[in-house]
C-alpha cells in the first residue's frame, strides 16, 4: 500500500496514518513534535512530551505486535545514550527539547484497537517499551481522564504524565474511538487544487 503524504496543522506528514495520529494527539492534549530526532537507523515519527516522560513513537499500520519493528527500535535506543544531538522546536505555544538519552518507545497501530481478553471496556492504541514496563514490549492501554498511556506492567498510573491510579482496580480504561474519529476527520487527504 502507497502512503499518502498528508499536510495537518502545516505540516507535511509521510502518511495520513500519521497525520490522524498527530490530530489525534491534539485531540487528547498531548504535546508532540514530528520526526524530533534521527537515531542512525531510526527516525521516530513523533516524540511525545509528557510531564513526567518523552515517549519516542513509530506509527505503522499494523494490529499486532510486530518483533522486528520492536528489533530495530530497540537497537536504535540502544544508541540513543551516545547521542549528542539536543534539538529544540516550537511547539504549540511552549518550548520543547528532545531529550536523545530517553528511551521509551511507544508503537502506534492503525487505529485503537479494543481488547476484551483481561478488563471488558480495554482499547489499547499500540505497544510501548519503558522504564515502567521494565523494559519489555507491552500493550499500551488508552486510560482517563484525562487521556493517558498505561499498562499490564504500568498498572498503577499513566506512563505520559506520572498520575498514580493504585492498580488495575483503580486503571480506567476509556474509548478514544470519538477523539479517534474527530482526529480523522480532521486529518483527510485533500486532493491538491
Amino acid at each position: 500500500m502507497h502512503a499518502i503524504e498528508t499536510f495537518y496543522r502545516g505540516i507535511r506528514f509521510r502518511s495520513r496514518l500519521e497525520s490522524k495520529w498527530a490530530a489525534f494527539f491534539d485531540e487528547v492534549g498531548w504535546r508532540w513534535q514530528y520526526e524530533p530526532i534521527d537515531f542512525e537507523g531510526w527516525i521516530p515519527d513523533f516524540v511525545l512530551f509528557g510531564r513526567t516522560e518523552q515517549i519516542f513513537v513509530d506509527v505503522k499500520p499494523i494490529f499486532a505486535p510486530n518483533q522486528e519493528i520492536e528489533a530495530k527500535i530497540d537497537r536504535a535506543l540502544g544508541r540513543a545514550r551516545t547521542h549528542s544531538l539536543l534539538e529544540a522546536s516550537f511547539n504549540r505555544g511552549e518550548f520543547d527539547f528532545v531529550d536523545p538519552t530517553a528511551r521509551a518507545a511507544l508503537i502506534l497501530a492503525a487505529c485503537p484497537l479494543e481488547i476484551n481478553s483481561r478488563f471488558p471496556g480495554e482499547w489499547i492504541i499500540g505497544w510501548i517499551n519503558a522504564s515502567s514496563t521494565f523494559w519489555e514490549w507491552d500493550e499500551a492501554l488508552f486510560v482517563g481522564p484525562p487521556c493517558g498511556i498505561s499498562s499490564e506492567n504500568h498498572s498503577w498510573g499513566d506512563i505520559l504524565d506520572g498520575r498514580f491510579f493504585g492498580g488495575n482496580e483503580n486503571r480506567r480504561p476509556m474509548n478514544p474511538s470519538p477523539y479517534w474519529a474527530r482526529a480523522t476527520n480532521t486529518a483527510q487527504w485533500k486532493p491538491r487544487s
